[in-house]
């Protein structure tokens, strides 16, 4: 949201220097309708998929372009950032835990391998396979995933030449996944527990399993020949795919496996469904088939599975699978606009999220819209990321910034007459402020100042 400022703010002291975002928040009318980000892509690059969304709201995924080219990216804030220079020409980033953490796939010598990015650096935990191909429309795509211990698992080749399931810790791999009874498990993704679910490979057929170290793998199915579990959350909670009967993959089912029980949780009207994520309220997303043939991307919650392109205000794409959603709701999905295919960003229209823009001013100047991540000389600029309207009915608001420095909240009905709420609290990297009076006012705007 850009505010087009008319009136002077309250000057600084001479001694000052500071730096705000000025931000509107409306109450929303509806807790279920959602809102839409078009995430862009990367220059020279004409679409995006996105894969994981964390806490704090940064997403990760690849640009695609022509002759299967494709980079790993990292949006955050509004600005979306190339991780190339880790390894290869071609790349994908997979996942992205709450500390920002990284793992993806690179694509070199003939090789797509397995990395962790962090801070900067770049581990080549090594080779996954010898298949060359990477990113693309139709190719298929090694996942790998990271809890927010740091441990990372998938599959790697090992030096016998066979692929085993791994999970890397601090720079140590251990790998698993072969049974006695010759049943191979092929781990797609881990928790915070250590938890690690995936596919189980035996005599043609497979089932989902639920692993954790000491104990023999849960495997379970809808009844058919195939099955994977794509996503656990922290509660031990599964989410995936299966086959109910002797059909083809055509006719998997996404489902919910739960305390042992596995759920079919249907289709949006056509025959075949899959679940990609479930977040810690037991949100999940995936894509489905409709009764007109088109596949959508699916919201279930509470025994319900919606079409999620249903939910929102306004819309001129259509979603076709959601991959991912964190705790605070937000859905990373596909959508497809002028047949161009581009990472989403799905809010609840609870949450507002922060654009690049920004108001920024130095002691004695009027306040001047400015539309990049910029500062004066010695100016530490906050960065904003989201509002969002609480269950009590506050406003909760979320910025990175300077740990080092103090950022005071101030609240305007007007955009003219400012009141100090307090100081925001440092937190796992970011600053935290809950206004608790937002219930008493429809409209409210906010600006974060830096203290000098």
């Amino acid at each position: 949201m850009l505010l087009r400022l008319k009136t002077k703010a309250p000057l600084a002291s001479a001694a000052s220097l500071m730096a705000f975002f000025v931000f509107a928040f409306v109450r929303a009318r509806s807790a279920e309708s959602y809102t839409l980000i078009d995430l862009g892509t990367l220059p020279g690059f004409e679409e995006s998929r996105p894969t994981a969304i964390n806490n704090l709201g940064q997403v990760v995924g690849w640009a695609d372009g022509e002759d299967e080219n494709c980079r790993a990216f990292l949006w955050e804030n509004g600005t979306i950032t190339n991780l190339n220079g880790l390894f290869g020409l071609r790349t994908i980033a997979c996942d992205i835990n709450n500390s920002g953490v990284i793992v993806g796939v690179a694509a070199r010598d003939g090789q797509r391998r397995a990395f962790v990015w962090s801070g900067g650096q770049a581990i080549d935990l090594g080779a996954i396979d010898e298949f060359p191909k990477l990113g693309g429309r139709e190719n298929f795509n090694p996942g790998l995933s990271v809890n927010d211990l740091n441990q990372v698992t998938g599959r790697l080749t090992c030096a016998d030449g066979n692929q085993r399931s791994f999970i890397w810790t601090e720079g140590q791999i251990a790998y698993f996944g072969l049974q006695p009874d010759g049943t191979v498990l092929h781990a797609s993704a881990i928790n915070a527990r250590g938890q690690t679910v995936g596919q189980a490979f035996k005599h043609g057929r497979s089932r989902a399993f639920l692993w954790e170290r000491g104990l023999p793998p849960n495997l379970a199915t809808l009844g058919g020949p195939r099955a994977a579990a794509m996503a656990i959350n922290d509660h031990g909670i599964a989410v995936g795919w299966s086959i109910p009967g002797e059909g083809g993959l055509e006719t998997a089912h996404a489902y919910v496996w739960e305390k042992g029980r596995m759920i079919d949780i249907g289709t949006l009207g056509g025959n075949h469904s899959r679940a990609y994520s479930v977040n810690s309220s037991g949100q999940v997303v995936g894509f489905s088939s409709r009764s007109d043939k088109r596949s959508a991307a699916f919201l279930w919650e509470k025994g319900r599975m919606m079409d999620l392109n249903d939910l929102l205000k306004t819309n001129v794409y259509h979603l076709t699978v959601a991959y991912d959603i964190n705790d605070r709701g937000q859905i990373v999905a596909v959508g497809i606009r002028a047949g161009r295919r581009r990472a989403c960003l799905v809010n609840p229209s609870r949450i507002r999220v922060a654009t690049p823009a920004l108001v920024s001013r130095q002691a004695g100047n009027a306040p001047a819209l400015v539309s990049e991540w910029t500062a004066s000389p010695g100016v530490q600029l906050a960065r904003f990321q989201s509002f969002e309207l609480l269950a009590d009915g506050n406003v909760e608001m979320l910025f990175h910034g300077d740990p080092r420095s103090n950022y005071e909240i101030e609240t305007s009905t007007n955009l003219v007459d400012w009141l100090p709420l307090g100081t925001a609290s440092p937190t796992l990297g970011q600053f935290r402020f809950v206004d608790s009076n937002a219930a008493n006012s429809d409209i409210r705007f906010y600006r974060v100042i830096q203290a000098r």
